[in-house]
């Protein structure tokens, strides 16, 4: 600044912090003159604020600079009001040239001769991920991995909450459990799991939704709260929901009862069912046992049934020479969904038929 003895002129810009990407932030510019030792607002000039998006923000639309158009008040301040969408820092620069006693004061936020320095604001974000959907068999436990990454913009990150959620809510003896009291952070990412089983089918949503709380220092407000949800009712940032599908066979054998004479064929059809899915595409084979009595089968044990639907049937044929009660069982390894269940008539597991 140029000038002479007991004069000059003084400019600050304030204040530095943090902002949730989205919401709007004001810097504030101050201008003094000083004469004769007494300092004074000056009003009526028009600094120039100048905006510098870095690593990754950008100045939204929209922005609104009274140090360009009304120019300082009474109290010799004026403001530009801005926010950024996307995480990052945007740092103000202000200059103004005010004419003290016909001569002319240039100063800028340099942080020199009483003037402030630049003021920061740093646009904090965070992204929530929950685990794709996929299907288990009924029993076998699937554990969901839930990621929460801040984007602090060289903020502090002080908290981060994880809540996970089911729906419908599992009911006994249908069981969760989740890690998210206490989320691990390993490369910047906070990550806890979502555990859930059924010996039943069904199919279940799962969300999870955060909290990340910053801070930073340099000014008012230093702290801000992101808040982001899987489901997509918090803003952008979430994966979208997972579902766990579980899903169940059944194997059947019929008739159940029927008499035949000696020396005649008996046909019987082995059915599969798919619980909560479908038989996967493709030729599957069933097993036929004779578990006890007189026979054997005419033109082999095994049978094969086509998937694409709910339900599917092939059969095989039994003969006897003598007379005597037959029993015979059926089993198959069904594939439901990509999941191989395996399943035998009369046991405890084919709990359908």
């Amino acid at each position: 600044a140029g000038g002479f003895e007991n004069c000059g002129a003084h400019i600050s810009i304030a204040p530095s912090g943090v902002n949730a990407v989205g919401g709007s932030h004001t810097f504030t510019v101050t201008v003094t003159q000083n004469i004769g030792g007494t300092e004074t607002p000056v009003a009526g000039v028009h600094p120039t604020v100048t905006l510098t998006a870095a690593g990754g923000a950008a100045v939204a639309a929209g922005k609104v600079d009274t140090c360009a158009t009304t120019g300082t008040n009474a109290s010799g301040q004026c403001t530009v009001t801005f926010s950024s969408n996307t995480a990052g820092t945007v740092s103000g620069h202000a200059a103004v040239t005010v004419t003290l006693q016909g001569t002319p004061f240039s100063v800028e936020t340099n942080g020199q001769a009483g003037n402030s320095g630049d003021a920061l604001k740093r646009f904090v974000d965070a992204s929530i991920t929950i685990a794709a959907s996929a299907v288990n068999a009924v029993g076998n436990a699937h554990t969901f991995t839930i990621n929460v990454t801040p984007l602090a913009a060289g903020a502090t990150v002080d908290s981060v909450t994880i809540t996970p959620s089911l729906s419908p809510a599992p009911v006994a003896p249908q069981t969760s459990s989740n890690t998210c009291a206490t989320p691990t952070l390993s490369g910047g990412v906070y990550s806890c799991t979502l555990t859930v089983n059924s010996p039943t089918v069904g199919t279940f949503t799962a969300n999870a939704s955060t909290t990340v709380n910053f801070s930073s220092a340099g000014g008012t407000p230093s702290t801000a709260s992101v808040t982001r949800s899987t489901s997509g009712t918090s803003g952008p940032g979430g994966s979208g929901p997972a579902t766990k599908r579980f899903v169940d066979a059944h194997i059947g054998i019929t008739p159940a009862t029927a008499t035949n004479a000696v020396g005649t064929n008996h046909v019987l059809t082995i059915t599969v069912t798919a619980l909560n899915g479908m038989i996967d595409a493709g030729s599957h084979t069933a097993t036929a046992t004779i578990e006890s009595g007189p026979g054997s089968f005419v033109g082999g044990n095994t049978c094969t049934y086509t998937g694409g639907a709910a339900t599917a049937s092939c059969t095989v044929t039994i003969s006897s020479a003598t007379t005597g009660t037959t029993v015979v069982s059926a089993s198959s390894a069904i594939s439901v969904s990509g999941q191989t269940i395996t399943r035998t008539t009369g046991t405890a597991a084919n709990t359908t038929a």
